[in-house]
């Protein structure tokens, strides 16, 4: 929960702005909780993997580029 976020923060800037976005309510909450808290507030891909042949394109150069 959070572990792929916290290496990027680890590994850019502090200037840098990495933005996060999650599909699932549940990892949200989890993140404004206690553990979320205790973990720095990270948000993650969660339990199950949410990877879709049709998303892809974003971990492309390109689309990692992408704000």
């Amino acid at each position: 929960m959070g572990f792929t976020l916290a290496a990027v923060l680890k590994t850019v800037p502090a200037s840098a702005e990495v933005i996060v976005a999650e599909l699932l309510p549940a990892v949200v909450e989890w993140s404004r909780g206690l553990p979320g808290q205790c973990a720095g507030r990270p948000v993650d891909n969660g339990p199950q993997a949410m990877t879709h042949s049709a998303n892809e394109w974003l971990y492309s150069p390109a689309g990692l580029k992408q704000k």
